[in-house]
């Protein structure tokens, strides 16, 4: 049975999850790897702004104004630096989510088609979605029920 014609696969969001564990593993391993990445530049960037800070709080007299709005620059930069993280941390999540649905999917069809072929069922028609990983595994699953269906049919 081709997947791109059953109905039961159409798109929608339920679909997405197909094996949740191994999806929100994958997930939180990309998200999390490139979290700690951002946050590493985020105690750069703060350190950094500390220390001129510092320098200028200590360097040479100054209005008190002019402390206040260095302050409140700071401020901002960190606030600005930390919803940046935390909107990269979606995004990252999100695509994260979509790559492993790819090989999820593909390994979940090429599960089910292994079945097929231990149950004598040597469809050579099986395909994956346009756009799945695993592609070449599915192909040489192809190439192998189409020998043995070749087998069989001997006399």
């Amino acid at each position: 049975m081709n997947t791109a014609t059953n109905p039961v696969n159409r798109r929608s969001f339920r679909n997405l999850l197909i094996d949740s564990n191994f999806q929100f593993r994958f997930a939180l391993y990309f998200a999390g790897a490139g979290l700690s990445a951002m946050t590493v530049l985020l105690v750069v960037i703060m350190s950094r702004l500390s220390n001129l800070l510092t320098t200028v709080s200590t360097a040479v007299p100054q209005e008190i104004l002019n402390k206040v709005q260095f302050n409140q620059l700071f401020l901002e930069v960190a606030t600005a630096t930390a919803a940046t993280l935390l909107v990269l941390a979606v995004i990252l999540f999100g695509f994260a989510f979509y790559m492993s649905h790819r090989v999820a999917g593909a390994a979940r069809a090429i599960e089910s088609y292994i079945r097929e072929i231990e149950a004598g069922s040597y469809d050579p028609d099986r395909q994956l979605r346009k756009g799945d990983d695993l592609q070449g595994i599915m192909a040489a699953l192809r190439e192998l029920a189409a020998k043995l269906r070749s087998r069989q049919t001997r006399p």
